[in-house]
């Protein structure tokens, strides 16, 4: 019987879509900051403030995808190499040049860009930032600022996917199949326990709690143990008897191939144009702040549809080259 991930599912892009949707209009809408009451502007700040939430539905179907292809490569004999590989040329490419053009913005014009958004303080550049090459940014750097939190301080959700990386494929690998759904449920079961531990008992700050690898492990394996439930002679979901369900609810798809890059750049790309534009920090209580705020949406997919035709596209294929 084939298993669901040697078929391309394309609705699941759609999920993606549907969830980097979420998480742009929430930060496009909650960057002014506090609204007058019962203003327009409020009022749609208030109706997308749960758009944050689009990045629990990416950690799910990270787990979903990640999870359904190593349990049905689980034997091969180049199982670690081909997922490092893999993950590598779709994930670290765009993600390292991103770093890198930060580091050079504030070598070549740090002053400049300081003086310009007239905060009198200087973007750091310190061995915070660098963390983020390491992929640890959320134990380390999440009390950016100015420019450098628009560049930075949503990235905290690709270190925990990494960190997820390095976990997901030795469980899978070493745990028996029968085992592996019991697993994922107790750490659906303990993760929400573990974060009113934090909180409650050793009073963790919310902001560091949110980001921890271990405290959003349960939407992580919530994915997988979906996955699980697809497979096997007798799948207790069957994904593809139900792709046009699928596709009917949730569409989308051609925003999803590229929410990748739309996800890193979405921010910065909101704040620049709104500094070019208008000379202010981004808003939406007035008319052209609306409209620059719509239109730095529209750019930013323009920039990522770009990138994944001329850049990200083809390191994926290149990575895909690798086989298990």
């Amino acid at each position: 019987m084939p298993t669901v991930s040697k078929q391309r599912i394309p609705e699941l892009d759609g999920l993606r879509g549907l969830a980097i949707l979420l998480v742009l209009v929430f930060h496009y809408t909650a960057q002014e900051g506090v609204l007058t009451p019962g203003t327009l502007a409020d009022r749609v700040q208030r109706f997308t403030v749960m758009g944050w939430t689009g990045v629990d539905l990416f950690f799910v179907l990270s787990g979903f995808l990640i999870g359904g292809i190593l349990m049905d490569v689980r034997s091969s004999p180049s199982y670690f190499k081909t997922f490092y590989c893999r993950r590598f040329f779709r994930i670290v490419p765009i993600y390292y040049l991103w770093l890198v053009l930060y580091v050079a913005l504030m070598v070549i014009a740090g002053n400049t860009i300081s003086r310009l958004s007239n905060s009198g303080i200087r973007p750091p550049l310190d061995l915070g930032i660098f963390s983020y090459f390491l992929f640890l940014q959320n134990f380390v750097s999440m009390g950016l600022f100015g420019l450098a939190g628009a560049w930075f301080g949503h990235l905290w959700s690709l270190a925990v996917e990494e960190q997820f990386y390095l976990v997901a494929p030795l469980v899978v690998r070493f745990t028996a199949a029968r085992y592996l759904k019991w697993i994922l449920t107790g750490v659906i079961i303990c993760v929400p326990l573990f974060r009113m531990f934090l909180s409650r008992v050793l009073h963790v700050m919310a902001l560091k709690i949110t980001v921890l690898v271990l405290c959003r492990a349960d939407a992580l394996a919530i994915g997988m143990l979906a996955a699980t439930l697809t497979r096997g002679e007798n799948p207790v979901i069957s994904v593809a008897q139900n792709r046009r369900t699928l596709y009917v609810a949730l569409g989308i798809l051609s925003l999803g191939v590229v929410s990748y890059c739309v996800y890193i750049i979405h921010i910065v790309v909101n704040v620049v144009l709104h500094a070019l534009l208008l000379h202010k920090g981004p808003r939406i209580s007035t008319g052209k702040g609306a409209i620059v705020t719509v239109f730095a949406g529209f750019v930013t997919y323009s920039i990522a549809k770009v990138s994944w035709l001329l850049f990200e596209g083809p390191l994926q294929r290149r990575g895909h080259a690798f086989k298990y």
